[in-house]
């Protein structure tokens, strides 16, 4: 068995995956009760918590990481950028109701689906929205993998291939 290294105490609960930073720091969403939620980052070495960023909604899936940048969706569809070193609110974008997936990060865009179907690409230093469209198949039930050109995005009805340019729905399987 492996020895426990540290642990700590963040309250509340964990919910999708807690992401590396960098070397020294881990990203962790924690759900505080049923309406608000906060990004908590820790220290690899020790585990202390470096800072908290309460947000305005529960975190429900994992933030992406880019750029410096943490982004992180909340359960009132809320999408923030917060500056990975000093956990100041970069920018806030109100989208979506809700989300089941996690916001992805490629290019200097944040790719962000919610359950009203729409996927959206916004600029990843100023959360300006730089275009949303439908996607075939529905509301968006997981978080989107990115190739060269498309988006693949899982939907209630199946994959959807998106592309990453203009936002078009190329194709759908199911």
């Amino acid at each position: 068995a492996l020895p426990i290294c540290w642990s700590v105490d963040i309250g509340g609960s964990i919910y999708g995956s807690a992401i590396p930073i960098n070397e020294a720091n881990i990203a962790v969403p924690v759900a505080d009760g049923a309406q608000s939620g906060r990004l908590v980052v820790l220290t690899t070495d020790s585990g202390r918590i470096k800072f908290e960023v309460p947000l305005s909604g529960r975190l429900e899936c994992a933030p992406a990481f880019g750029e410096h940048t943490i982004v992180v969706h909340d359960d009132t569809g809320g999408v923030v950028g917060i500056n990975a070193s000093t956990g100041s609110t970069l920018w806030y974008t109100q989208l979506a109701d809700s989300f089941d997936a996690a916001p992805v990060i490629a290019d200097h865009v944040v790719y962000s689906g919610g359950h009203d179907g729409i996927l959206r690409a916004l600029d990843l230093a100023t959360g300006t929205l730089i275009w949303q469209s439908p996607v075939l198949g529905g509301a968006i039930t997981g978080t989107p993998s990115v190739s060269q050109s498309v988006l693949a995005v899982p939907t209630v009805e199946g994959l959807c291939l998106v592309s990453r340019e203009t936002g078009q729905s190329v194709q759908r399987t199911s």
